[in-house]
């Protein structure tokens, strides 16, 4: 007997407060259960904040009434190029913050995509799916964002076997879907000994660089202090946000494919995020010369996992490798508090040091079925068509650099 799905947009206004605790159910029937951007506390924050700027809603699936589904998505009018690909500006006015910014961007589209935004340090998304009924969930969603009107193109950045899933699901339904490889490692680490186990299991090189680091920090007379949960939480934020407009990201580096400075929006999303819930726990790292924070280190505790999500840094400080300290103090909170994973919610070289896992995103890009959405996908094609030609004949393509968040 086939599944009984229903599919639809909420309220959030009207229904939101019923659903959370049916939100929270699903995600821990989910491998994602200690994913914080998955969360309805990260959409809340989210839509608190930069729920004016773009139009956002939310779409369920539902079994005889259980959730099996769930989706923030946000639908934003933006120009792209006729090869339709997106790197990080998924938001409108996030291409502001990108710094090789992408050629004949000229083609007026209607996007929709997952609730994201780089003010927000959310660069990778998707639906929560039941496992058990996964197939039948997904189906349902794709057959509704196919039957709904109001966007021409849809972009998803999903791990590598998502993206895969979906897309054939997308092939299986007749909906119009490619899968764009980016080759973005998404850096964390499972295996979270004591840091001086940690250390010892780096090579010498390592070792010899980290003990450099400690030795010149202590020289400069640094001490360190980490804040978590809401005792001191707000002095905490503070400090964040002193360092960052002393930090290079406030001026900008020479080579840096994205940056971010510390907006008042993304201050106030932080803030709020910080504060809105127990859910999740903030957790922030301080380096201090005498009463002056001269690094910080902003992280989120949630069910078993730690989020890195903002560093910020004095430049005059640049040659003692602050983010060495600042991991390490991560890394020693989340041992002694008792969680299993560090998430670095980055494809920074940096992280990679510190990770023992990745997962590769991709970004699945569909085509609604409307007339403009099929013209945009016959003008990708032609678009990707000449570019593979010229590149077989030696001729210059249109590159747009990976970015390093």
């Amino acid at each position: 007997m086939a599944e009984r799905l229903e599919c639809r947009f909420v309220d959030w206004e009207a229904e939101g407060a019923t659903l959370r605790s049916d939100w929270d159910a699903l995600q821990q029937r989910t491998a994602s259960g200690s994913d914080p951007l998955l969360s309805h506390v990260w959409y809340d924050a989210w839509r608190s904040v930069f729920g004016g700027r773009i139009r956002s809603r939310v779409i369920t699936v539902r079994r005889d009434g259980i959730l099996t589904g769930i989706l923030p998505v946000v639908i934003g009018r933006v120009l792209r190029s006729p090869s339709m690909m997106v790197r990080h500006d998924y938001m409108p006015g996030d291409d502001r913050f990108v710094t090789a910014r992408q050629r004949s961007r000229i083609i007026p589209v209607r996007q929709l995509s997952p609730v994201l935004g780089l003010e927000a340090a959310t660069w990778r998304g998707g639906p929560l799916l039941d496992p058990k009924h996964e197939g039948a969930s997904l189906e349902a969603l794709l057959g509704f964002l196919q039957n709904c009107a109001g966007w021409d193109l849809a972009v998803f950045p999903l791990a590598a076997s998502a993206s895969e899933r979906m897309a054939e699901t997308c092939r299986s339904m007749g909906i119009a879907a490619r899968i764009d490889r980016l080759d973005r490692p998404m850096y964390h680490r499972e295996d979270l000994p004591p840091w001086e186990m940690f250390l010892k299991s780096k090579n010498s090189h390592f070792r010899k660089r980290y003990q450099e680091t400690a030795r010149r920090a202590a020289r400069e007379g640094l001490t360190f202090q980490t804040f978590s949960g809401q005792d001191g939480i707000e002095a905490a934020l503070a400090k964040v946000a002193e360092v960052a407009e002393r930090s290079w990201k406030a001026g900008g580096r020479e080579g840096q494919a994205v940056l971010v400075p510390y907006t008042p929006e993304s201050r106030r999303f932080f803030e709020t995020l910080c504060t809105a819930s127990d859910a999740i726990v903030p957790v922030v790292s301080v380096v201090a010369q005498g009463d002056a924070a001269k690094a910080v280190l902003l992280s989120a505790a949630y069910g078993r996992r730690l989020v890195t999500l903002l560093t910020f840094y004095e430049p005059s400080l640049r040659h003692i490798s602050l983010g060495r300290i600042l991991i390490k103090m991560a890394h020693e909170w989340a041992v002694e508090h008792g969680l299993s994973e560090i998430d670095f919610n980055s494809n920074n070289a940096f992280a990679a040091i510190y990770a023992d896992q990745h997962d590769v995103y991709h970004n699945l890009t569909l085509f609604s079925g409307s007339l403009y959405g099929r013209l945009l996908r016959a003008v990708s094609k032609a678009w990707k068509g000449a570019e593979e030609q010229s590149a077989a004949t030696g001729g210059q393509t249109d590159p747009w650099p990976e970015a390093t968040p």
